[in-house]
């Protein structure tokens, strides 16, 4: 039986398993670690995208992957050797290659060199960012650029100098190498712009609102969460005047013409409405003060009538009419008939003032 030492075997016992059974063998297989590559030097240590290098160095024979800067290139190994080809996009940085026992990394930097009167980007600014967020791309050549994509959506730019283009990131973008285009070449940057999600501003919540009732002009404690940048408030879609005291609660007076319906409260983030009705109080209807009839009646007397309107009205009586204090309810009881109430009180000597009022 041959079998093949699998990845994660470690030092240890040999388990053979059938139908009928297992058996262990008595002594222990010893794992041997592969031998992890390195990399010694590389020659040039400079050149142009499609350049082949001369990478040396130990145990490289199993390479899987050789990258510049973190960009895959093609290769080929040799007596021990690799040769690989400078990737398009690839910017200066270490070479690094990968086996099946580990990773090696040079120790210097390989400087990619740009072919004459094509761009390059050396690096960009910020790193990350929204849509809409505006990105300082660094290079060289910048002035021939025809076009800037964010991992492939087009983005709107500007490159007035050869070493600065500024582009905004485009809608629908999404992580990914910003790429700048000529009409003869691409070029990538090596490292992803990652897009970031701005989270919406949350919406306007009213939670209470102190009194639940009142008139045109009334004082309303508006109470809840998110009342930043208040843009308006509104009793039932009447605007109010309004002072934003804090972040959770705003001041309003309720408006003329106003009718009883929901509170809203809107910023730029949108609209919230309370869950019930500010309730509009019924302006009371005026009292109109009714007209009494007086005229003598039996001697030193005098009957005050008025109509079955003014039922409720009290009959009171004052001799000095400055006195505001001075009116006092007439005891005589009135009588009803005819559809008037009528009472006589005395005449006396002085001058008598009368009038109704309601109580």
């Amino acid at each position: 039986m041959t079998a093949t030492v699998p990845a994660s075997a470690g030092t240890g016992p040999i388990t053979v398993v059938t139908t009928a059974g297992s058996a262990t063998t008595p002594d222990l297989f010893t794992v041997t670690e592969l031998p992890k590559p390195a990399i010694t030097g590389f020659d040039p240590a400079s050149g142009e995208p499609g350049v082949q290098i001369h990478i040396e160095g130990s145990h490289l024979s199993d390479a899987t992957s050789v990258k510049f800067n973190g960009v895959e290139t093609a290769f080929n190994v040799l007596a021990g050797s690799i040769f690989a080809t400078v990737p398009t996009n690839a910017v200066s940085g270490p070479i690094s290659i990968t086996t099946p026992a580990g990773n090696a990394t040079s120790a210097g930097s390989f400087t990619v060199l740009v072919p004459a009167g094509e761009p390059g980007i050396t690096d960009f600014s910020p790193t990350s960012g929204p849509v809409g967020q505006i990105v300082s791309i660094h290079g060289t050549n910048l002035t021939e650029v025809t076009a800037v994509k964010f991992n492939g959506v087009d983005a709107v730019f500007t490159n007035l100098v050869s070493n600065l283009i500024s582009a905004i990131v485009p809608t629908n973008a999404t992580t990914g190498p910003i790429t700048v285009f000529t009409t003869t070449s691409t070029n990538a940057t090596p490292v992803p712009f990652t897009v970031t999600i701005v989270e919406p501003p949350a919406l306007p919540i009213v939670s209470s609102f102190l009194p639940t009732n009142g008139l045109a002009g009334a004082s309303v404690e508006i109470h809840g969460t998110n009342f930043t940048d208040v843009i308006a408030v509104r009793f039932n879609g009447v605007e109010a005047a309004f002072t934003a005291t804090s972040s959770t609660l705003l001041a309003a007076k309720v408006p003329t013409n106003a009718v009883t319906g929901p509170i809203t409260v809107t910023t730029a983030a949108g609209t919230g409405a309370s869950d019930v009705s500010f309730q509009i109080d019924k302006v009371p209807d005026p009292i109109v003060p009714p007209v009494m009839a007086m005229h003598g009646a039996a001697a030193a007397q005098v009957e005050i009538s008025w109509p079955d309107s003014a039922k409720d009205f009290v009959l009171q009586e004052n001799q000095n009419v400055a006195d505001k204090t001075g009116w006092k309810n007439v005891t005589v009881p009135p009588v009803h008939s005819d559809g008037n109430y009528r009472t006589t009180v005395a005449a006396g000597t002085g001058f008598g003032f009368y009038r109704l009022v309601h109580p």
